[in-house]
């Protein structure tokens, strides 16, 4: 019985952490996709040459 208890824990702890990391995970990427949204167009004129000349 404290077996199968176990295991019902354990699954919904690891549920739990799986929500939490997706919603981690869409967060960074959604802030990191729109934040460089922007900076991205700028960068992409100057020649690398500059950078790396």
């Amino acid at each position: 019985m404290s077996f199968a208890l176990a295991i019902a824990g354990r699954k919904s702890a690891l549920l739990l952490f799986a929500t939490l990391e997706t919603l981690v995970v869409g967060t960074a990427w959604y802030q990191y996709r729109h934040s460089n949204l922007p900076l991205g167009k700028p960068k992409s004129h100057i020649p690398s040459g500059r950078f790396y000349g």
